[in-house]
Order: structure tokens, then C-alpha cells, then sequence
């Protein structure tokens, strides 16, 4: 037990140092560690911003309704798909085409006062309607087209009309594919 004491006494400086050392490891261990505790408390913190206890609200409450907010979403994508092929369909029934071809149908009237004006659908469906003025009388006649053609003959006018409306039609979807 002497020597014990001895040995400690004899090598208290050493001891004290050591333990100097020892402490001043620690503490330098203690503050690296805090500072990653804070910062993984202020990432806890933004993590958390806006779940209010008060409100009743934890993370499992919010990954639910954010679940079912999601959900809900994919039904209104499904809905909305829905009607925009409902009305894919239902826009080849509108008028697309128009073409008007004006033209003096008689000598001793000038001014092109007659016309011939084609209005069809995206397949071709329609009508073409053409006013003959002359100074005496002005006529009107509608003649039905079905898919491009007619049971009626058409005049040159009339042709030139539907071909218009479908050269016009073909350059704005270009341009609406380009655009």
C-alpha cells in the first residue's frame, strides 16, 4: 500500500496532466455534440413547422390527409380525362371548315354580290350555301355535303368554296402544331 502511495505521489503531476487531457477531450466531445443536436433540433423543428398540437395534428395525421388529398386528385385527373374525350368527340361535330367564294354571277351585276359558302364539320360534313344575286331577283340554295360529297351537282363556285374550306382548315391545325 506504501509503494501505492508512493507511486501516486511521485507521479501526481503526470496524473494531473493526464486528467487535464482527458477533461479537455470531453469537453471538446460534449460540444461537437451539441452542436449536431442542434441542428438535427432546428431540422426536427422545420420538419414539424405547421403541425399544431393544438390542433390535433401529428405527422401520421398529416401523411393521411395528405394520402387522401392525393387520392382525390387521381379521381379528378380521372374525371377530367373522361370529359375531355367526351368532348374530343363531340368537337368533330362542329363547325370547322368555312370557305366563301365571291363572285359576280351575271355580267350586268358587279360588285360579287353572289357567293357560295361551305361549312362543314372535321369529316367533311355540312352544308354549302350560295346566293345568286341579279337585279331583278336574288335566290339562295343550301345543298347538303356527307363525308366530301353531295347527292346534288355543284358549281364551280361551290367546288372552289369547299375546297377553300378545307385548305384553310389543314394550314390552321399546321399552325396549331407549331405553335
Amino acid at each position: 500500500m506504501e509503494s501505492m502511495l508512493r507511486l501516486i505521489k511521485d507521479n501526481s503531476v503526470n496524473l494531473i496532466i493526464g486528467l487535464t487531457v482527458f477533461d479537455f477531450f470531453v469537453i471538446v466531445l460534449f460540444i461537437v455534440n451539441r452542436i449536431k443536436v442542434n441542428k438535427l433540433i432546428k431540422k426536427y423543428n422545420n420538419f414539424m413547422s405547421g403541425l399544431s398540437p393544438a390542433a390535433g395534428m401529428n405527422i401520421e395525421d398529416t401523411l393521411i390527409a395528405n394520402i387522401q388529398r392525393i387520392n382525390d386528385m387521381k379521381d379528378e385527373n380521372v374525371r377530367i380525362i373522361e370529359e375531355l374525350d367526351k368532348l374530343k368527340y363531340k368537337i368533330q361535330f362542329t363547325i370547322q371548315k368555312i370557305g366563301i367564294v365571291r363572285y359576280s354571277a351575271f355580267e350586268d351585276v358587279g360588285s360579287d354580290l353572289s357567293f357560295s359558302l361551305a361549312i362543314l364539320d372535321s369529316k367533311d360534313n355540312g352544308i354549302i350555301l350560295t346566293g345568286i344575286y341579279s337585279r331583278e331577283s336574288s335566290s339562295t340554295y343550301c345543298k347538303p355535303i356527307i363525308e366530301g360529297d353531295s347527292k346534288y351537282t355543284l358549281s364551280a363556285e361551290e367546288l372552289q368554296a369547299y375546297e377553300k374550306a378545307k385548305k384553310e382548315y389543314v394550314q390552321r391545325q399546321k399552325r396549331a402544331v407549331s405553335v
